[in-house]
C-alpha cells in the first residue's frame, strides 16, 4: 500500500490508501515508519501532495516518538538550503498535537534563515509571521538567546534585526532583545558591532 501510494497517479487510490494505511498505522513496525519518513522526504521536491500522505501516515503511527527524526531531516534539508520544504514538514509537524517548542523553535529558526536569502529581505518589517514565532517562543519561556548564539548558521546581521525588532518591544521581549544587543556589542565587530552598541544607548542597555 505504501508503495501505491507513493507511485500512483489516482487521487482517489492516493485518497484510499493513505485511509487504510492510517488505519492500520498503530500495527506498523519502527523500521517500517522510519522507511516511509524517507520516503516522505524524498517526494517533497517531486510530488508535495504524496509526500503530506505520508506525513499523515507517520504521524498516525508514531506520533511524538517520530517527531525527532523528522526535525533531523529537517535540519538537513536546511542545510541544503531546501527551506521551503523544511517549513513544509515544519508547519506540518507544528499543527499537530506533536508540535512542541523544539518543532517551534526549528520552524522560526528556517524561517529566520529563509527570510535572509529574499531579496532586501526585512524580517524584522511589522506583521512578520517570522517575528510571531519567535515572539511566541520568547514570551513561552524558551531559552531564544542561547540557542541563537550558538547556531553558526545565523550570523551577526541576523541576530541584529532581530535584537532591533524587538528592542521598543516589553517584558521578555525586551529582555530578549537587550541580551542580543549586549552580545553583539561585546563580541562582534563591524557594522553590526557598532550599530548594537549605539542601539543599546538608546534603549538604556
Amino acid at each position: 500500500l505504501a508503495r501505491l501510494l507513493a507511485t500512483t497517479k489516482s487521487h482517489a487510490v492516493a485518497a484510499t490508501a493513505t485511509g487504510v494505511l492510517v488505519r492500520l498505522a498503530e500495527h506498523f513496525p519502527p523500521k517500517f515508519v522510519r522507511d516511509l519518513v524517507d520516503r516522505s522526504i524524498k517526494q517533497l521536491s517531486g510530488n508535495v501532495r504524496v509526500a503530506d500522505l505520508l506525513l499523515d501516515v507517520v504521524l498516525a503511527a508514531a506520533g511524538s516518538k517520530i517527531v525527532a527524526q523528522l526535525l533531523e531531516a529537517c535540519v538537513r534539508l536546511r542545510r541544503a538550503h531546501r527551506y521551503a520544504d523544511a517549513l513544509h514538514v515544519l508547519a506540518r509537524i507544528a499543527s499537530t498535537p506533536h508540535g512542541d517548542d523544539e518543532v517551534r523553535y526549528q520552524l522560526a529558526l528556517t524561517k529566520l534563515l529563509h527570510d535572509a536569502t529574499l531579496p532586501a529581505a526585512d524580517v524584522g518589517a511589522p506583521g512578520s509571521s517570522t517575528m510571531g514565532f519567535v515572539a511566541a517562543l520568547v514570551r513561552g519561556g524558551f531559552p531564544m538567546f542561547d540557542r541563537l548564539r550558538k547556531e553558526s548558521a545565523v550570523d551577526a546581521e541576523i541576530l541584529l534585526r532581530i535584537a532591533t525588532h524587538f528592542a521598543t518591544a516589553v517584558g521578555a521581549e525586551r529582555r530578549f532583545a537587550t541580551e542580543l544587543l549586549q552580545h553583539l556589542a561585546t563580541r562582534t565587530k563591524g557594522r553590526a558591532g557598532t550599530e548594537a552598541r549605539v542601539a543599546l544607548r538608546a534603549v538604556g542597555g
